[in-house]
């Protein structure tokens, strides 16, 4: 398996990619499901609005064999090599930029949910020890007196 791309993700679902992936002009990846419905629905790219269309939309495979990577690049000179070498660098980075963003999305989400049962805990604990606790109270109010 490639290093480089065994990442992907769709950037819709974060599912894994398997087999291709649609790259959109913006740079957004999609699974061929959130591909075709962004095409169908013709509003662009669902993450940014950027342009997405048949034409723009680019279908990659997934784990390129290393001979077309190697074959790609072969007769070009070193400048156009290092210029799409940055291109790719710089894609990679915001794929793993968006990757982590999710990543802390869905921690922060958790995190909230968890937070909320341990306060409707809480809340029950203490409503449960003012229902048993009545009677201690007025008795310590009448001995404060």
């Amino acid at each position: 398996m490639n290093a480089a791309v065994a990442m992907s993700h769709c950037n819709v679902c974060w599912e894994p990619l398997q087999g291709q992936a649609n790259i959109a002009a913006c740079g957004h990846l999609f699974c061929d499901s959130h591909a075709e419905t962004a095409l169908d629905a013709a509003e662009g790219c669902p993450l940014c609005g950027g342009q997405m269309s048949h034409t723009t939309l680019k279908v990659v495979p997934v784990e390129p064999a290393d001979s077309a990577l190697e074959s790609a690049l072969l007769g070009l000179n070193p400048d156009a090599i290092a210029q799409a070498a940055h291109k790719a660098v710089e894609w990679w980075g915001k794929q793993t930029e968006l990757t982590y963003q999710e990543f802390m999305r869905r921690a922060s989400a958790s995190h909230a949910q968890r937070e909320q049962r341990y306060k409707a805990k809480l809340a029950e604990v203490h409503d449960a020890y003012k229902k048993a606790s009545p009677q201690s109270e007025a008795q310590r109010e009448a001995t404060q007196r």
